[in-house]
């Protein structure tokens, strides 16, 4: 990517480009963090860099999704430390992989 960063790997990136991502990013943080803060001009910055009122509302479901589900753990005391998140089942042992394993209904590969 640009001046040396990961390539976008998000399907929003690659369809409204990184400006978006980062737009969309912020809002995310914002609403985890700081959520009386956001404001009318936040939703309208999203749709200013691309999003559609359908993607602003996924952006805004999968945020406050993972935000009330890392709180439920955080809560009763779970740790990730030594876990490596997000790359499991992966399909190698390549960190750069992001692909996933599809699970037959009886669990095999």
């Amino acid at each position: 990517g640009a001046d040396g960063e990961r390539g976008c790997l998000s399907p929003y990136c690659a369809i409204h480009g990184k400006l978006a991502q980062k737009q969309a990013m912020h809002y995310a943080r914002v609403l985890t963090e700081a959520q009386t803060e956001l404001r009318e001009p936040d939703v309208i910055a999203l749709r200013e860099v691309g999003f559609d009122d359908g993607e602003i509302l996924e952006i805004n479901q999968a945020s406050a999704y993972f935000s009330n589900a890392n709180r439920t753990v955080l809560g009763l005391g779970y740790s990730t430390k030594g876990d490596v998140i997000g790359l499991s089942p992966g399909n190698s042992d390549d960190p750069d992989d992001w692909g996933h394993a599809q699970l037959s209904v009886g669990g095999a590969i």
